[in-house]
């Protein structure tokens, strides 16, 4: 029993969303067809909720008399279940405490409570899985009441049967429930059809609406002997027209549906006419009592109809309706959260409810105390009362605005055969489809030979690729099952990638990676001392076959001390080939410890030691003194370092300095002591004399700068010394900023470690310079003064 704030209502409500066959109205275009056929897939009883899906039935809610399709042993459900013995059904409507179905071979199957024989059955037993009713042949909409049910069948005739208590089966007076379909006299071209508690109402040819049954509250409106405000009893009428307050009939109707105690029917013109009950508004009339007469639904305080209403459905004392644009109001009772405004408090002044929250609602049904409706098919939300788990959201709590029914209808996922692939094929975009409409999920189980972005797959090794489809819980569908498909992956051209290299003397290793993408492929390395490596030589490796990245190398002997060499790895198969970058590595000297790479003079203390120990060596310790009472110790790796070092200044004349050099193992151990020398000269050369005369040039002569005329150039003699290293190079020039000339001295007079060495040099250069530059530069890179001379 549902009380509101004004009344008590002893009745019950028995709600029916029935299909039109022409179109919802005239502007919805070709989306009214699609909106009446997703219409009849909804449908709201007592306390549980009906829908067709994939020409099954899945019911929630109370089952205590069966309507869930489930002995009554299974007392209640807050998700989905399906309703045994249903198959191939088109729309289901479900009654107080019964459902009906039209299958697609024109029959009508009903199951749930049989009390009054509403479910069509002769005994008076329940029915626990959808029965067939005899006699019913040609059906195209089914609508359920409270104990009655009634069909439109061959030619739009409409069979009921059920209670008839008040004339619902439409016999014009009282009369015994009856298992056996009967025909209602007087309607013909029936195109939608919705029952009530009591009453039954259908569209005929023409658009106008005929309702038979009790009219305790005006819910037939044909006006027939009633009193506004009078509460009178129960009054059986047979089928008439519904007529407006001044008499005439209602036509334009394309769908109705009936609460208990008021119907509502939309026009082709998107506007809706009610009738019966206004005790909350429900009927759009805003006078709170009850009308006989039909009357266009307007918003309180609102003089103009409400317009863009596509879809309407009456519920007990409270209306809701779709609008165009998809959008869903409620006005009316909301003591369980009806109206899914968010709260379950009735408005102190009644109005149209703000739209609710569901994008692209395409119907919506109201009931007793709870409501429902689709959106983009197949999700359906539901809000109101929640007490029998007839909101189906997996639990039995209210809810006072929408939440998602629970999916449980098995879906499948189509996943064709995917084609074998290389690795030098590009990604690639996936295909598959749900059963339920909805989207796909893929992922790789095999993540090491392809990957998954989306629906794009990335091969990225040879072997098997196994993508997995799985379509998630998508309205009224459970997720699905994975479904797999897997390909081969064969293999592409090699990758490579040019490493190190390790050199000594005259030896050098040289590494690189390989990725030879699961074919056998060939493997080289080229070397050589161009940079471009033109001319080089070519030493094949080992082939390879793995798919992954795999270290190689060769050795190499015979190379140049101290010189610098490039190389690559390059590999190829069957698919391709490829080439490393180009590396350089230095050879080092040969085993051993040399000072500035072996120079006999050095001008600076600060010089690199270079130790090239065996590949055993760890540490390098160095000194100035064979003892090594100062010492340091370096690292060496893979037995080679070039150290910077200072050499001991000394005041003694003694200007060869040694270097030593200890190198322990790896092992721990002491190899033996090596060193090496040299000269530290850090005077400069002395100019003593210098002359400058002109004479005749040859082939011979050293070009300073250009001369005026052939055979011009000067004889230029310096005489001078240097201690220690000795001169090296006389350079001239002409002037400060002109290019300098470098003559090479071959011979030099006197004896080394700090004795003169003198000089004296004649050299013939081609110039026409009146006035020349020169200075002289020992072995060991010291230099004198520029000096100016004069030729003549």
């Amino acid at each position: 029993m549902l009380k509101t704030r004004f009344v008590a209502i002893v009745s019950a409500i028995a709600i029916s969303f029935c299909l039109p066959v022409s179109p919802l109205d005239a502007d919805a275009g070709d989306a009214a067809p699609a909106r009446a056929s997703t219409a009849g897939r909804l449908s709201l009883g007592g306390s549980f909720s009906c829908s067709v899906v994939d020409g099954s039935v899945y019911c929630w809610g109370d089952n205590s008399e069966g309507q869930l399709g489930q002995p009554v042993t299974f007392f209640s459900s807050n998700v989905p279940v399906l309703v045994r013995g249903v198959t191939n059904a088109t729309q289901v409507s479900a009654g107080w405490s019964h459902a009906c179905a039209v299958i697609t071979d024109g029959s009508v199957r009903c199951w749930g409570d049989n009390s009054f024989f509403q479910t069509g059955q002769s005994g008076s037993s329940d029915s626990y899985s959808g029965l067939a009713v005899s006699g019913v042949t040609g059906a195209t909409a089914v609508a359920s009441g409270r104990f009655h049910s009634c069909a439109i069948v061959t030619g739009g005739a409409v069979d009921c049967w059920g209670e008839n208590n008040a004339g619902e089966l439409g016999s014009g007076s009282a009369g015994s429930a009856t298992a056996v379909p009967f025909r209602v006299p007087n309607v013909s071209g029936a195109t939608s059809i919705a029952a009530g508690d009591q009453h039954t109402c259908a569209i005929v040819t023409g658009g106008q609406a005929r309702c038979w049954g009790a009219e305790n509250s005006g819910e037939l409106g044909n006006g027939s002997g009633w009193s506004e405000g009078a509460f009178t009893d129960p009054r059986v009428g047979a089928s008439a027209v519904v007529k407006e307050s001044d008499g005439n009939p209602v036509v334009g109707l394309v769908s109705i549906s009936a609460s208990d105690n008021h119907t509502c029917a939309v026009t082709d013109d998107s506007t809706a006419w009610c009738w019966g009950s206004d005790l909350l508004r429900e009927s759009g009339r805003h006078n709170g009592f009850a009308v006989s007469g039909a009357g266009q639904f307007k918003a309180p305080n609102e003089t103009d109809p409400v317009s863009g209403i596509v879809g309407v459905s009456a519920g007990n004392y409270y209306t809701c309706m779709v609008r165009s644009g998809n959008t869903i109001s409620c006005i009316g009772e909301n003591i369980a959260g009806q109206l899914g405004s968010g709260t379950n408090t009735y408005p102190l002044t009644p109005r149209l409810q703000s739209p609710i929250n569901i994008p692209s609602a395409e119907v919506v049904v109201a009931s007793g105390s709870h409501t429902c409706a689709i959106e983009s098919w197949p999700k359906v939300w539901c809000w109101g009362s929640g007490t029998a788990g007839q909101i189906g959201h997996g639990s039995t709590d209210d809810s006072y605005g929408p939440v998602l029914v629970k999916g449980v209808v098995p879906q499948s996922v189509t996943f064709g055969a995917l084609t074998s692939k290389t690795l030098n094929d590009a990604p690639f975009t996936l295909s598959a489809t749900s059963s339920a409409g909805g989207p796909v999920t893929f992922s790789s189980t095999t993540t090491s030979v392809c990957s998954v972005s989306g629906s794009t797959v990335t091969v990225l090794a040879t072997g098997t690729c196994t993508i997995s489809a799985t379509a998630g819980e998508y309205g009224l569908y459970a997720a699905s099952s994975a479904v797999t498909q897997s390909f081969d992956v064969a293999g592409a051209k090699p990758i490579v990638s040019t490493g190190s290299a390790l050199a000594t003397a005259t030896r050098a290793t040289l590494n690189g990676t390989v990725n030879a993408r699961g074919i056998s492929t060939s493997v080289s390395f080229v070397y050589g001392t161009s940079p471009t490596l033109a001319g080089a030589t070519t030493v094949k490796g080992a082939d390879q076959t793995e798919d992954a990245n795999k270290e190689v190398s060769i050795s190499v002997a015979d190379l140049k001390v101290k010189t610098t060499y490039y190389f690559r790895v390059e590999a190829t198969n069957a698919l391709g080939s490829a080439q490393g970058d180009i590396k350089s590595f230095t050879t080092t000297n040969p085993e051993g410890v040399t000072i500035n790479d072996g120079d006999e003079f050095t001008n600076s203390t600060k010089v690199v030691v270079s130790v090239v120990a065996s590949a055993t060596g760890a540490k390098a310790e160095l000194s100035n003194d064979g003892g090594f009472k100062n010492s340091r110790t370096f690292d060496l790796v893979n037995g080679v370092a070039d150290i910077p070092w200072t050499l001991v200044s000394s005041k003694d004349g003694t200007f060869t300095k040694i270097v030593y050099v200890r190198v322990v193992s790896r092992f721990g151990t002491n190899l033996p002591v090596v060193s090496d020398d040299i000269i530290l000269d850090t005077s400069k050369p002395i100019v003593a004399d210098a002359q400058a005369t002109p004479a005749a040039t040859s082939n011979k002569s050293v070009t300073v700068a250009r001369a005026k005329k052939a055979g011009t150039g000067v004889k230029l003699t310096v005489k001078g010394s240097d201690t220690v290293s000795g001169v090296g190079t006389i350079e001239v020039r002409s002037s400060a900023r002109k290019p300098v000339s470098t003559i090479t001295i071959k011979k030099v007079k006197g004896k080394l470690d700090g004795k003169p060495r003198g000089l004296s040099q004649s050299v013939n250069l081609a110039t026409s310079a009146k006035s020349l530059q020169f200075r002289i530069v020992d072995r060991a890179g010291n230099a004198s003064k520029w000096t100016t001379i004069k030729v003549g």
